[in-house]
């Protein structure tokens, strides 16, 4: 029996309302993407430092996930840009970095060549919520502080720091950058490991 739901999923905060907009071909379960989620604030390492700073100082019990529609994998990654068009409209009181649908969540999704290029022209300049701030590291983190090079084949663009720094920056999901690192994937939405210092 397959117990996985597809769908559009809401993060909301209950004391400001503030909301984050996300899909998944798997939201619920232990490996669901909601647990993802909750794994990475628990731990203080989620990629979303809004939603994160937002956890720390309102708690977990503040936060209440909830599906806002149920859809097959082949249409929601059109539905999740519908969504997150109508969430852009709100501004300020969404966690959203990126209101571009990249399938973050999206296990399998596969993306055609002009979608990849119209992602990367998006993304072009976007000033990371990190820039300027230091990552804080924890003592018996098992956390990768290593710098890598990211270049973008399709753009030349140049990013230089840690996988951490580089989805943040880019809302990359952190597999698709961790599949890089370890040399899984050649590349991942035109970007490539341009070195390894």
């Amino acid at each position: 029996m397959n117990n996985k739901i597809s769908g559009i999923y809401k993060i909301r905060n209950k004391i400001t309302g503030k909301y984050y907009i996300g899909s998944s071909d798997n939201i619920l379960g232990t490996t669901g993407r909601w647990m993802e989620h909750i794994n990475g604030l628990k731990a203080n390492r989620h990629e979303n430092s809004y939603l994160q700073n937002a956890w720390n100082k309102y708690g977990k019990e503040n936060f209440e996930f909830s599906i806002l529609k149920e859809i097959s994998k082949n249409d929601l990654f059109s539905l999740e840009q519908k969504y997150l068009d109508e969430a852009k409209k709100d501004g300020k009181r969404c966690y959203n970095l990126s209101f571009l649908a990249t399938g973050g969540g999206f296990g399998g999704h596969k993306h055609s060549e002009e979608t990849k290029k119209r992602i990367s022209k998006k993304l072009i300049g976007r000033v990371s919520p990190m820039k300027g701030k230091k990552i804080p590291y924890k003592k018996n983190c098992h956390c990768d502080h290593s710098i890598y090079t990211f270049k973008n084949i399709q753009t030349n663009e140049i990013f230089t720091g840690t996988r951490y720094q580089f989805w943040t920056k880019y809302n990359f999901h952190r597999a698709a950058i961790s599949n890089l690192i370890r040399g899984i994937s050649k590349s991942s939405y035109g970007w490539i490991i341009d070195q390894h210092l």
